[in-house]
């Protein structure tokens, strides 16, 4: 006989079979418990619709179309996902607040002959317990922090020391992206900032507090995800410190294996919201097929030097996205307009050859760049 209690609290969340996410896809998608499968018993355009017979009519008249959308999900639902259920089966289903959504599930699977319990304030108690459990699990924390320059393989470091045991807090890998420096992960959009902070929660409640935890150096913002105001201060105060030294050279052949997609691939670029004009220009331009941007922005006199500069311009870079202080309209360093000028020689060689030594232009300085301006970004 199932045991029917009352709605049950966050404490009781791992007492159950299956976490049931009854909310809609766009809901679930932002953020969600940990292990929740999402079986909705409104999607989002159907959500809408109810919420705007609400507003525009009665409370009444959105219960009734409501109910029908609802009681047909739910069908949906016990010939597919729950159809292989069997009697034992204890599942706890949440939805926004512990209201409607949820409670017409449980019903459901009550009469069914589940023992459904419901999740007390769903989504919202869960997400407040996450907030008021993250600064005293990342006090607890005995943080050993390892610092070092770009390309030092302080990510691959830190996965060894889990391979072998130690316990790791990959920042980085929670919020998807490489830090300020090397930007997002080829396809893979940062999560959500409540995702980010579901995962930091389950991750620290994981952790030993009597062991070392390792991490790695970051700032208060990882690419589009702020980091809890308790972990910055942690990692600053933090006096075990383990600095990783690398030889330039060493460094560099580590970027050029472990980063190589970001070689010359121009959404890299976008990665900076900043460039994205640029960037969508450039798909419309006249050298989208025969140019990338480090045809016309990267020296042609050797690898070395194309990744000096890359280097380079990657810390200028770096520092203005992180502290927001770059222009609205991007202007090009003159050392910059330099390397772009002597790209265009380099390609267009034949072409410019014939203008510098024309009668019209013989002893000026050409700059192609001058006429040209808007050829590589179309305006």
């Amino acid at each position: 006989m199932a045991n029917h209690r009352g709605p049950v609290g966050v404490e009781a969340i791992g007492d159950f079979d299956t976490l049931v996410d009854a909310r809609s896809p766009s809901e679930y998608a932002l953020d969600h418990l940990p292990g929740a499968v999402n079986h909705p018993v409104l999607n989002d355009e159907e959500r809408a619709l109810v919420g705007t017979i609400y507003k525009q009519k009665s409370a009444f008249e959105a219960r009734r179309i409501g109910g029908g959308l609802v009681a047909a999900n739910l069908g949906r639902h016990w010939a597919e996902a729950f159809a292989d259920k069997p009697e034992s089966w204890r599942p706890l289903v949440y939805c926004w607040r512990g209201g409607l959504r949820s409670g017409s599930m449980v019903t459901w699977m009550r009469m069914t002959g589940w023992d459904a319990q419901q999740l007390k304030g769903g989504y919202k108690a869960f997400r407040r317990h996450v907030v008021d459990s993250l600064p005293p699990l990342i006090h607890d924390l005995r943080l050993v922090v390892l610092c070092g320059q770009t390309g030092t393989a302080k990510t691959r470091i830190l996965q060894a020391m889990a391979a072998q045991g130690a316990q790791v807090l990959d920042l980085e890998g929670m919020a998807r992206h490489k830090g300020s420096m090397l930007g997002a992960w080829p396809g893979q959009p940062q999560p959500p900032q409540k995702q980010f902070e579901t995962q930091l929660y389950t991750a620290l409640q994981r952790l030993d507090p009597s062991r070392p935890v390792y991490t790695e150096s970051e700032s208060a913002r990882i690419g589009s995800i702020s980091l809890p105001l308790d972990m910055v201060a942690h990692l600053r105060a933090s006096t075990d410190l383990v600095e990783i030294d690398a030889s330039p050279e060493s460094r560099l052949d580590f970027l050029l294996r472990d980063y190589a997609y970001l070689g010359d691939d121009p959404a890299t670029c976008a990665n900076c919201h900043a460039m994205r004009e640029q960037y969508e220009g450039w798909q419309k331009g006249s050298h989208h097929d025969v140019a990338t941007c480090n045809s016309c922005h990267a020296p042609h006199d050797g690898i070395v030097h194309k990744y000096i500069n890359k280097a380079d311009n990657g810390f200028w870079h770096s520092l203005k996205f992180t502290f927001q202080n770059y222009p609205e309209n991007i202007q090009i360093r003159e050392h910059n307009r330099e390397i772009t000028e002597a790209a265009c020689l380099y390609c267009h060689a034949d072409y410019v050859d014939q203008a510098v030594n024309s009668s019209t232009h013989k002893g000026e300085t050409v700059s192609c760049i001058h006429c040209h301006d808007g050829v590589g970004h179309e305006r």
